[in-house]
């Protein structure tokens, strides 16, 4: 499956550290194509002059915040400006939400190394596929199988680590889905009481949040 190769081909990324650099210019440089460009101009508040601004006060503001262990560089910090709208204060409150669920929930974001066999099996089964094509308007399209894999024999935290993986790996793929966004389907056929055991309320809605 072409889905699950991706990962097997998947190098580690490094990330330099940005605070030292003084030219707005080079703090980021753009990937999107022309409609994605005007999509966040006209829909996210997005300007090439106020970006690298709020870039650069994000940057600055992530060096007082040692505590959340956050990704310093200036394409990621992008995304959560563009989900945030271009609002600092708003922005400021995701990154912090984003790293305090992380190191809340450790068996969703740690030890994720995708030639784990439990791992393997479950991008072999497709849990969670993002389609080539996007819907109309723009976004990635990912359909989530939420009863294709065994209750009895796959963990839970482990279905949502590759949900996480797989979007994770999308978002560093192609910078347009920080545009567009996500859309999810569900397939819910064949759900059995054992996957919804596997899914009690307080699961649920740290999962909700974790997709916000």
């Amino acid at each position: 499956m072409e889905f699950g190769e991706c990962y097997y081909n998947t190098v580690k990324i490094k990330y330099t550290c940005y605070f030292k650099i003084t030219k707005m210019s080079e703090l980021y440089k753009c990937t999107l194509p022309p409609n994605a460009i005007q999509h966040a101009i006209e829909c996210l508040n997005e300007a090439e002059e106020k970006r690298d601004q709020c870039i650069h006060e994000i940057l600055e503001w992530l060096q007082t915040q040692s505590n959340l262990r956050a990704r310093n560089d200036p394409v990621n910090v992008v995304r959560f400006l563009r989900g945030c709208k271009f609002d600092i204060e708003r922005t400021k409150r995701k990154i912090t939400n984003y790293y305090e669920l992380r190191a809340r929930c450790p068996e969703w974001f740690s030890n994720r190394d995708p030639c784990l066999p439990e791992i393997q099996e479950l991008l072999r089964l497709g849990v969670f596929l993002p389609l080539r094509k996007r819907d109309e308007h723009g976004r990635l399209v990912v359909l989530i199988r939420v009863a294709v894999h065994n209750p009895k024999k796959h963990k839970q935290s482990d279905v949502f680590k590759v949900g996480k993986m797989a979007l994770e790996l999308a978002l560093e793929d192609d910078e347009s889905i920080s545009v567009f966004g996500v859309a999810a389907v569900f397939d819910m056929s064949g759900v059995t009481l054992g996957h919804a055991m596997q899914l009690p309320p307080h699961i649920v809605k740290k999962a909700v949040h974790a997709w916000q």
